[in-house]
Formats: structure tokens, sequence, C-alpha cells
């Protein structure tokens, strides 16, 4: 990748003669190859937030006034062949009316990618949320349960590729999701697989894929352990420069403490990347770990859009429909959905002050399951290169 060039330079000792510079390029041959030097750099963000929460509780016992303390801190760590990104966070949550301390929920976050070979590479995504009580539970969008305050939420996924030939490649992956409520219900759900894909032309890819879902409990029991191996076919295709689009669709067989089933599941994502707007759909209905501890089949339809309109404003949306229902029917639903959005004006040295706003509601006739947020807020990052 690096040449290297004769000439006679000057410097604070003389001149350099070309067949100096010659055997220095030589002696550089034979140590191998040059490597990039290794680059550390930290990122932080610090954000604060007034405003109103309707419904703290998810239960209907009425709402509060809510201030936010979200400090964020992490570091990247880089070179040619890989980028390792680790984060932690928290928010300290306080309603001065209906609860007498600060809520606080932790979250970390690892990610990684790594080419250590030409035809090798490694990605890995891992994010964890810990909260103590049950505001902090209801936080994350989870109705609180009797008696249960802390809880633990893992998600985590692990893929490695090799690029066997010219247009054809093998990978393996691994997923993980873990929820656990303290004195309460937890399971963990284990999902390796495998995967293959031709490479069609520039733009398209077709791949067959095998995972096996492993549901268990964790600590007390909320259900006996069931396993559902499932093949799908997906297609991959680059539309231009800005979109993006996958489909994924193929049986899983549900083997249940009681019954086995054939259950179909399908997935779709279509992706929008742009200097100006970045924009994501996705539509799944597929088996999954559920926020409660039980694996179920469930829906959901997604969007999510960032618009950047200059050097000073930033628009973020976000919504979403989810119905969850028991294996392997779907039966006794649960529907809900979620909109939110915040409006930045972006300052000098990374500050910036926004409005947001967002609803999270269920579809059903119980009282108090909807919630809307709003709020002033006032932050400051500063982001790695």
């Amino acid at each position: 990748m690096e040449g290297f060039r004769l000439s006679a330079r000057r410097t604070t000792g003389g001149w350099v003669r070309p067949g100096a510079v010659l055997a220095a390029a030589c002696l550089a041959a034979s140590a191998g190859p040059a490597r990039a030097a290794t680059i550390t750099e930290p990122f932080a963000r610090l954000e604060l937030e007034g405003g109103y929460d309707s419904n703290p509780y998810l239960d209907g016992r009425g709402g509060d006034r809510m201030g936010r303390v979200s400090p964020d801190i992490g570091v990247v760590v880089k070179d040619h062949l890989y980028r390792l990104e680790a984060g932690y966070g928290a928010d300290f949550l306080l309603y001065p009316s209906l609860v007498s301390h600060a809520v606080v929920n932790q979250r970390a976050d690892l990610k990684l990618k790594w080419r250590p070979a030409r035809r090798w590479e490694a990605k890995l995504d891992a994010r964890g949320t810990y909260t103590y009580d049950p505001v902090g539970l209801a936080q994350e969008g989870i109705i609180p349960i009797a008696g249960v305050g802390q809880a633990l939420l893992v998600h985590a996924d692990a893929r490695v590729s090799w690029m066997a030939e010219q247009n054809f490649r093998l990978a393996a992956t691994m997923s993980e999701r873990a929820v656990q409520f303290q004195g309460g219900p937890g399971a963990i759900a284990h999902v390796p697989g495998l995967e293959t894909a031709w490479i069609l032309s520039a733009q398209d890819e077709v791949a067959a894929a095998y995972r096996l879902e492993v549901f268990r409990s964790l600590g007390g029991v909320a259900y006996q352990g069931s396993v559902a191996p499932e093949v799908r076919a997906i297609w991959r295709r680059k539309i231009d420069r800005r979109y993006s689009l996958e489909l994924q669709a193929g049986p899983a067989l549900w083997m249940g403490p009681s019954s086995t089933s054939v259950v179909p599941e399908g997935a779709a994502t279509l992706l929008y990347a742009h200097r100006v707007v970045d924009l994501r759909l996705t539509a799944t209905h597929e088996l999954a770990l559920g926020a409660l501890a039980r694996p179920g089949l469930y829906d959901s339809l997604e969007s999510g859009v960032v618009w950047r309109a200059g050097r000073s404003w930033r628009l973020t949306a976000d919504g979403g429909f989810w119905r969850g229902g028991s294996l392997p029917s779907g039966d006794n639903a649960e529907n809900g959905y979620m909109v939110g959005g915040e409006l930045a004006y972006l300052l000098a040295g990374g500050a910036y002050v926004g409005v947001a706003a967002s609803r999270f509601a269920r579809l059903d006739d119980t009282p108090g399951n909807s919630r809307d947020l709003f709020g002033l807020r006032v932050g400051w990052e500063v982001k790695p290169r």
C-alpha cells in the first residue's frame, strides 16, 4: 500500500542522499508492512430535561412534573483493522410529588467491528439496562409487576463471516436475549445460527439461514423451556447508493412443553442514508422473548428518521406498533404503540437545546395504560471522529 520515493532532501544535519533513502527503504521493507497506529478517542454526553409525565407508573395513578439528568461517557479504540466502542450512561429521574427519591436507570453498550484478515469480518453489538424500581421499569415501556422493582435487560448480537469465494460467503451468528426481575420471573433466549450467501451482483445477494432458538427460565419458574429451530430465505438488495432492502421469510418449528407447531416468520427492513436524512422502516412477524420474560409470537411495525436541516437544526422522530400473543397461535394478544420526536437547535461547541414529546399506549380496555411525556432539553456532547 505504501511506496517509497527517491529524492534529495535538506535536513538539519545536511543533505540526505538517494542511496541512503534506498537503504532505509530496504530495511523498512525487510521489517514487514507498517502498522497503523492505534487511536483512542473519548466521547461524552450530558443531557438535562425538565417537563411533565402523565403516567410515571403506567398504572393510572396520575402524572407529575419530571426532571432528568443523563450523563454518558465512553471511549473508541481503533486502527486499520478494528473499531471498538464502549459506553456507560445513566438516567437520574425526579418526580417531586409521586416518588420520594431519585429513580436511576443504568445502561451500557459495547460495539466491535474487526477485520482480522482480508476475507474475515467480525461484528458485535451488545447493550444492557439495569433499573432499580417500578418507575424505572416503566421508563423501558414495561408495566411494573407486583412485588418486582429491580430488573436487568440484556440484548446482544454477534456475527463472524468468511468470504470463501468471490461470490460466496459463510457466516456464524449468535444472539442473546435476557430478562431478569429480582424476586420474580426471568428468562433467556440463546439463538445460534449459520448462514450461506450467494452474491449475484453488486446490487443483489440471496442467502439461506438456519437458527435454533432456545428459551430457558431464569430464577423463578416463569415457564417450562422450549425450542424452535427455524429456516429462512433472505434477499438483500442495494437499490442505489442511498437505499437498501432486506427481506426474510421461512418457517419455525416451535416445540413447547405440551405441543409442537409450525409457525411462519418474516421480516422486512428498508434503509435510506443521505447527507441530510436517514430513514429506517422495519416490519416483523416472529418468535421472540418478550419484555415480561416469556416467549411469544410478536408483530411489529417500526420507523425512525433523522433530518438535519443545515448546520443548526436536527429533527429526530420514531414510532412503532407492537402486538404480542401467546405461542403458537398468537392468541391473547396485547397491542400497543409509541410515537415520539425531538427538535433540537445546535449551538457551538457540541451544545444544543430542544423540545421533545412522546406518547405510549396500549390498545385495550385496561385503565391507565397510556402515557404522555413532553419537556425541554439542554445538552452537550463530544463525539469521536
